[in-house]
């Protein structure tokens, strides 16, 4: 965070040592226009829907699909439910991992960590990152696996890295195929479904800032003052000569790297950027489009619907949220 409070000073400084920032005016959303916020996640929820569950030959891919996948998902700090439901099947061109602290995986029923592992899923025990003064070890070690990843899962045998929120559930039969049609692109991400973004992301990154400095501040508390200051500093690049002009804006419950891709390596160093600063800043999703942007790749990444993710890989959520992280 250091330096980029050093570089909102030189901003500053570059405008005039007495020119204070300009602060752009931030338009409220229309009734019509942005669903209620609400805690846990606007993903639909799974509700009825069957409870899929791995039998002879259905580890089979639905499709002839070459690419191959690694996903994973992580349970950390027993801030979350450990689940026995909507456990996707992984089908044989699919590995995929479910990480838990120890803490979390001693808490777990025997019987839903089984159901885990019937269903195909390697679990990973993994330790807690440090704690900083802003940021708890857990929050901290689900942006670790989020945004820096293990090695092996960036150096492997894996064509995909796809990487969700333990209370998201996709459908992994329907994976290569889906990623098959987008081996173009280095990264897909998921368009924030609040509002549409599409005409001016910049102003739904600022609208969310503001309101959880203003309205929900349990979200921002601990590092209330480093995303003021983030705020202030995104606001004075995105009116500087060269803009910052974040073309989307997301929710990042979802992640799809192209791991063969020619910008598979700025794509980490993004991450890897947005991981560092999570250090210092709670909340990701006010990181991710600048560093996107500042490597350049958010002309070239898919930006997904959320209706897609539906529509395609039958993306909806399960709740299994004990309390905030």
């Amino acid at each position: 965070l250091w330096h980029a409070l050093q570089l909102l000073v030189t901003l500053r400084a570059a405008a005039g040592a007495s020119a204070p920032l300009i602060r752009r005016a931030v338009s409220e959303p229309s009734p019509t226009s942005l669903l209620e916020l609400s805690l846990g996640s606007g993903v639909p929820n799974c509700g009825a829907r069957r409870n899929p569950r791995c039998s002879e030959g259905s580890r089979e891919p639905e499709d002839t699909s070459p690419v191959r996948a690694a996903v994973y998902t992580y349970n950390v700090g027993g801030y979350e439910e450990p689940r026995s439901r909507q456990v996707p099947c992984v089908p044989s061109n699919v590995d995929a991992f479910l990480f838990l602290d120890a803490t979390t995986k001693r808490k777990a029923p025997k019987a839903a960590l089984a159901h885990w592992q019937r269903q195909g899923w390697q679990i990973k025990i993994i330790s807690l990152e440090k704690a900083t003064r802003y940021v708890s070890a857990e929050r901290l070690t689900s942006k670790s696996l989020k945004f820096a990843p293990p090695s092996w899962l960036l150096s492997g045998k894996w064509d995909w890295l796809i990487g969700y929120d333990h209370d998201m559930t996709i459908n992994l039969q329907k994976l290569p195929e889906f990623l098959s049609n987008h081996d173009n692109k280095p990264l897909l991400m998921l368009k924030w479904y609040w509002r549409n973004c599409d005409n001016d992301a910049f102003d739904c990154m600022l609208w969310e800032m503001d309101d959880m400095l203003t309205k929900r501040p349990e979200y921002v508390r601990s590092s209330r003052k480093n995303i003021e200051h983030w705020k202030d500093l995104m606001t004075a690049m995105h009116q500087a000569a060269k803009p910052f002009t974040p073309l989307h804006y997301f929710e990042s419950c979802v992640i799809f790297r192209n791991l063969n891709h020619e910008r598979a390596g700025d794509v980490k160093t993004a991450f890897e950027r947005t991981y560092n600063m999570s250090h210092d800043i709670q909340r990701d999703q006010f990181l991710v489009p600048y560093y996107l942007w500042r490597d350049g790749l958010s002309s070239e990444l898919g930006a997904m619907h959320l209706s897609e993710l539906q529509q395609e890989l039958d993306f909806c959520s399960v709740p299994t949220k004990r309390k905030r992280n």
